[in-house]
């Protein structure tokens, strides 16, 4: 019997898009600490090479794991309507596949420690292959749930693994002087944690499906999504491979940090956001006024948080590399700048992307993760045997490319005229420009009057930044985000008794001053 969708009217769909956004992030808030935590404690028991390695391991796995997917995940939670049958499809296909991949990676790691010219990689891919099972076995459960929003198990299950997986089984093996291996197995340990609490919170049918049909349809959707994948992998990893192959492990220790820090924020905001919204967005797919408007309405939160806070970080990227990972990771500093700007524009250009894959525009999507991807390689090549400033450059000037290009795809599929859809990032721009001054002044007049330590400069600019980004929305340009935030919020229902103290307290936040 077909599942099918509830009619959801506008403040129904919002109030459980909120729901979903609180818990979500609050997992990433939570996340960020113990990641930001982690790192600065590993940092300083690990060298920079065992970092390259997990990096290059996890590159290939990537790149395998787009295939073993087969975009099962998301034609679970896009399909229209489904059904017990549909469900039993998807879990034999992502079971199947991730443990039939696996045992490819297994054969194939002596062929990726030859490209990357380093046989360390070899034994940590074998045994980080093991995580492509486990995540396929789980797939189907984390689809259901997104699928339902039920965001609160997704959160529970999402900090508890990294809880057993990095402050236990990690830092348990990294004192114990295990070396690479305390990531290997803290990865490990992560992944079977949450296939585990994932089944547990939705114990869907895992019987193989008898007839062709649900396979072909998920296939039929799936296969093109694992194609937009594979070039999206490229142009996420070509730069990995790139520092790997060209700079060594070294370097690539120093890349791979640097880029850690300057997407953990953002990496966690567009996660947050692309999987909440993923399944709001295809819920409404075919009513463009909807879509669009609520389309606005994220990209335009998203920007005035985004650009203000790496801008900042830019600027900072000196004290948050000896303060987060010491004195022997200099050599991440020149490239942060860089790789924050990129993460910046990836950021506000991914809702556009979630907008077309919803709206199963997928051909026209294939196309510009394809020229994005050729995009990336090419100036890889040109930046190959330079400063790793030149690297994050490349990776700048590809994710505004993509940016274009997805933008003018929604421009056409939501009937919209680009500049409508480029308008929200001009207030968030200043605002940018308005706190990253802001930091620099203050970093000026402490190192050049006071000689404070570094930890004491930090600590100023993170105050200077929140300071004047606040301003920024009671007075300056970002000021009429909060009415519009307001309204949404007060039209969902979700500021009255019922919407939580999360809620409430940020409708007092945002709501503009009467009088």
């Amino acid at each position: 019997m077909a599942e099918l969708p509830p009619a959801r009217s506008t403040s129904d769909l919002t109030r459980q898009t909120l729901a979903g956004l609180q818990w979500t992030y609050l997992g990433s808030a939570v996340s960020v600490v113990f990641q930001f935590g982690m790192t600065a404690v590993l940092a300083r028991l690990l060298s920079p090479a065992a970092f390259g390695l997990v990096a290059l391991a996890g590159l290939f796995l990537r790149f395998v794991n787009y295939f073993a997917r087969a975009g099962v995940t998301q034609a679970l939670v896009q399909k229209a309507t489904l059904s017990a049958v549909d469900i039993r499809a998807g879990f034999t296909l992502s079971a199947g596949l991730g443990t039939g991949f696996a045992v490819v990676a297994l054969f194939l790691a002596p062929l990726a420690g030859t490209i990357a010219q380093d046989p360390a990689l070899v034994p940590v891919l074998r045994w980080m292959a093991v995580g492509l099972a486990l995540s396929g076995l789980g797939a189907p459960a984390t689809a259901l749930l997104r699928r339902h929003l039920r965001f609160k198990a997704l959160t529970l299950v999402g900090i508890v693994s990294y809880l057993v997986g990095y402050a236990g089984v990690g830092l348990a093996l990294a004192f114990s002087g295990a070396g690479v291996y305390s990531l290997v197995f803290a990865h490990l340990a992560q992944t079977a944690v949450n296939t585990v609490g994932g089944y547990a919170m939705v114990r869907h049918p895992v019987l193989p499906a008898l007839t062709a049909q649900p396979y072909r349809v998920i296939l039929g959707f799936g296969a093109r999504i694992s194609v937009i994948g594979f070039f999206e992998f490229l142009r996420s990893n070509l730069d990995t491979l790139a520092v790997g192959r060209f700079a060594g492990a070294t370097q690539l220790g120093f890349y791979n940090r640097a880029n850690l820090i300057a997407d953990l924020p953002a990496y966690h905001l567009a996660h947050g956001l692309s999987q909440v919204l993923f399944p709001s967005f295809s819920s409404i797919q075919h009513e463009h006024a909807r879509l669009r408007d609520a389309y606005l309405s994220a990209v335009g939160v998203t920007a005035a948080i985004v650009l203000p806070m790496n801008l900042g970080m830019a600027v900072a990227a000196r004290e948050i590399v000896l303060v987060l990972l010491g004195p022997r990771w200099t050599g991440a500093i020149e490239v942060m700048p860089w790789l924050l700007l990129a993460s910046s524009i990836s950021l506000v250009g991914h809702f556009a992307g979630v907008v077309a894959e919803a709206q199963a525009a997928l051909n026209a999507k294939m196309l510009i993760a394809a020229g994005s991807a050729l995009t990336l390689a090419a100036l890889l090549l040109l930046a190959r045997g330079g400063p790793l400033s030149g690297y994050g450059a490349a990776l700048a000037t590809t994710a505004l490319v993509s940016h274009i290009g997805y933008v003018a795809l929604i421009s056409r599929t939501l009937e919209t005229r680009l500049g409508a859809l480029f308008r929200p990032y001009g207030r968030a721009l200043v605002a940018a420009a308005v706190v990253s001054a802001a930091i620099a002044v203050g970093r000026m007049v402490l190192l050049r009057f006071t000689g404070a330590p570094v930890a004491v400069v930090l600590v100023a600019e993170v105050a200077t930044g929140a300071i004047t980004l606040g301003l920024m929305f009671s007075v300056g340009p970002l000021r009429p985000l909060r009415g519009e935030l307001a309204d949404r919020l007060a039209a969902a229902g979700v500021l009255d008794a019922q919407g939580g103290v999360i809620w409430r307290t940020i409708g007092r936040l945002v709501r503009p001053p009467t009088g």
